[in-house]
This record gives C-alpha cells, structure tokens and sequence, in this order.
C-alpha cells in the first residue's frame, strides 16, 4: 500500500530516522495533515531517545503479554537504568507492581511517569493519566473517565479497554467489566492478563463453565502465567478439585513473584477447610517466599491475612503479634487498612481507629478506601463497642462497592457486607 527508506548515519540517529518514515507512511496512506501534526511527536522526544532503553522496553511488554507481570519487571528497570527519563517504562513498571500487590513501589513509578507527561505522545499522556489516578490516588471516577477518554481517542488500542475493565472489576461492575474485557480480547488475543480478567469476571458472576471456556482458550493460543494459573486454582477449588489445584501450585513453586501468591491461596484453602495449622503454615512459607523475591510490601500483605484469619478464629494474641509485625515491615496502604481491621476485630480499637485516620488523611482521593475499607473498619469498632446500629449506618456507603474486587485482590470482596450481617445478628 505504501513504503518508505531512509538511512541513519549510526546506531545513535536510528530512533530518528524511523520516526521520519513513520510520519512519510502516514501521509502516503492518506492520514490527513492535520492528523498527522497533532500525533507525530518525534518519537525519541516521545518515548525514548535510547535505542537500547526501547528494546528493553520492548521486550518487556512481550515478556508481560506473555509470561505476566513478575517475569517482565527486570526489563522496564533495565529501560529506565538506560534512560531515566524514560516515562512510559516507569508507567509500565508501575502496573507490575501494582499487580504484584508492592503498592508504595507502584506509587513510586506512576508518581515519576505522571511528572514526566509533558514530554510524551498524545496516546501515551492518556495512558499515564489513566495509571496514574487508578494506581496512585485511587480515584475512580477519573480513573474511569481518563480511561474512556484514551478508549475513545484511540479504539483499537487494546490496553485502553482492558484497563478500564480492570477499573469496573474493582467496582463490582461486572456487566460492564465483561463488555470492555470481551473487547479488549477481540483487539489483542496474545494479551494473558486479558484472558485471566474474563475468567475472573466469569468466577465472580459464577459462570464457571464460561470461565473454563475464557482459560481453556488462552491455553489453546498457547498464552501461560501466574495470573492464568490462579483463576485456574480458584475454578479448581471451586469444583473441588483437589488435584488441579495441585498442579497450580506445583507449576509456580520456585517462580519469584508468583509462588508466594499461590502458598498464601494454599493458606486460604486450608482454613476455609479449618485446617488451621496447616493454613499457618502456608502463610508463613508465602511470607518467606515474598521476601526472598525481595517484595516486603507484598510479604506483609500475606502476614497481615494469616493476622486477620487468627483474629476471626477467636485467637487475638497470635493476631495482635502478627499485626505489629506486619505494621514494623511496612508502611503500605494496603497493609495499614487490613491491620486496622484486623485491630478492630480483636478489640483494639483505639489503634484501629488511629490508623483508619492516618490513613484517610494520607489518602482523600481513594474511592475504595474511603467508600469501601475505612467505613468496613469503623464499623468492626463499634461493632466491638457494642453498637450494631451505628455500625450498620457506617457500613452505608460500602453497599454500592462491596460486590467488587476491592484490592488486595485476595482479601477485600464481601467483608463490609460479613459485617453488615453480624450487626444484625447482634440486633437478633
């Protein structure tokens, strides 16, 4: 249809030398002048000006399609150690963590992406602004519209619609999470992350042979990774199948970044059973596992969980011991807010109290922790105080959320409605 050459002098004028014939192919495919004007940002002004630092880059959007976001993460720190300006690996290295639960890591990244948004292409200023307020404040309404926006300029980018979908599964806003998942699938089938959020969605709508379907397709087109891997745990125990579950587990033992998720999934298994010494067992392998890979946000998050477990089995001594731990090895958001609930739940109120404060002044843009977690927390207090109606005019606002997939993606779902329902057992 058209084509264009162009020779760079060295290594060093390559990046230039490709944007030129980029712009030349787009006139000659007749993209109006306009068009062209408004989108051709110089691509080593837009992205990078380091040839190594984009194939760094590169290689780490393959490896995150197709292996996940642990694999993928030593590639975009590469990219930013060659060029430190270089704003879409610091965004892509921001979503890694995020997904991989090390939320202050995240911050970090998506803080440095946003500070460099000026000097960027027009789609990738969408996608930083997107990230940035789902990832760093938290604010989903204009996380949501910033995605609509970017989904809008540019419709047939995949990530735009998979991202939103992401947003909406957070919300509990399934119907809309399938729609823009499903799409983003139909852009893009090598996308892993797409196929495990449509089984996801699935599980949470209990569609289960539709989930099957959603993992069954991936593995046909060949895709593989942790986050594949744990809806298929999920659907296998909720099947009850327990050789399944068996040979997820097996698959990430030894893998940084992923075995410890699925010890501390084994932990949840085993103490849904009431298998409880083994389930403290899991907990503390996860937590090793975590820390090995150097990931003590992600540790604590698993620390904090076999807390919480211990604090609803009625033992508050082991739970006030592994709370403390958790709040000396971090000081993350999403660690303080389980340890505040977990606090009110073995009658500490005044430290639960303490830090739900701490944390809604750090943080007064986060939709789920204001709307979702601190009025969960609240109410766990008065719940203890002996006070079940307040209680349940705390717990108001979570309605409208609790039904979602409220981060960290294992703990959040239902517990403000758990609440909710021994408010009114209180109230016979």
């Amino acid at each position: 249809m058209a084509s264009a050459e162009v020779q760079a002098s060295d290594k060093n004028q390559v990046l230039d030398a490709l944007g030129k014939t980029a712009s030349e192919i787009r006139t000659k495919l007749g993209e109006s002048l306009t068009t062209v004007q408004k989108f051709d940002t110089p691509l080593e002004q837009a992205t990078t000006p380091s040839l190594e630092a984009l194939k760094a880059y590169s290689l780490g959007i393959k490896t995150w399609e197709e292996k996940g976001d642990s694999e993928a993460v030593p590639f975009f720190k590469r990219a930013i150690e060659l060029d430190p300006n270089f704003a879409m690996a610091y965004v892509a290295l921001g979503m890694n963590y995020y997904n991989l639960t090390q939320t202050s890591l995240a911050n970090e990244s998506m803080n440095k992406a946003f500070e460099l948004r000026d000097r960027v292409s027009e789609r990738e200023r969408d996608r930083i602004t997107s990230e940035f307020y789902a990832v760093g404040p938290g604010a989903a309404e204009e996380a949501i519209q910033a995605y609509k926006f970017w989904a809008q300029s540019f419709p047939r980018d995949d990530l735009a619609h998979i991202e939103l979908g992401d947003e909406y599964m957070l919300l509990g806003q399934w119907e809309l999470a399938l729609s823009e998942t499903q799409e983003s699938v139909r852009l893009n089938q090598a996308d892993v992350v797409a196929y495990s959020n449509l089984g996801q969605i699935f599980l949470a709508q209990n569609r289960l042979e539709d989930a099957k379907a959603a993992l069954r397709q991936a593995s046909v087109r060949k895709l593989d990774g942790w986050e594949l891997r744990l809806m298929m745990y999920y659907l296998a125990f909720l099947r009850g199948d327990a050789e399944e579950m068996k040979q997820q587990v097996e698959w990430n033992a030894g893998r940084p970044g992923s075995e410890d998720i699925f010890l501390s999934a084994q932990a949840d298994t085993e103490a849904y059973y009431g298998h409880i010494r083994k389930a403290r067992d899991f907990s503390r392998r996860a937590v090793e596992s975590a820390l090995r890979a150097d990931a003590k946000e992600t540790a604590a998050t698993w620390q904090v969980d076999a807390a919480l477990r211990n604090a609803e089995i009625g033992d508050g001594e082991q739970s006030r011991q592994e709370t403390a731990s958790v709040l000396a090895m971090s000081s993350g958001t999403d660690e303080r807010k389980l340890a505040a609930l977990t606090l009110a739940r073995v009658g500490d109120a005044a430290h639960a109290e303490a830090t739900a404060e701490e944390l809604a002044k750090s943080n007064p843009s986060n939709t789920l922790l204001n709307y979702y977690w601190l009025p969960t927390i609240r109410a766990a207090v008065e719940l203890d105080h002996k006070n079940p109606v307040k209680a349940i005019e705390l717990l108001q606002p979570s309605s409208a959320y609790e039904l979602g997939d409220s981060e960290p993606f294992q703990f959040g779902t239902l517990y403000s409605a758990y609440i909710r329902g021994e408010a009114y057992l209180a109230l016979h």
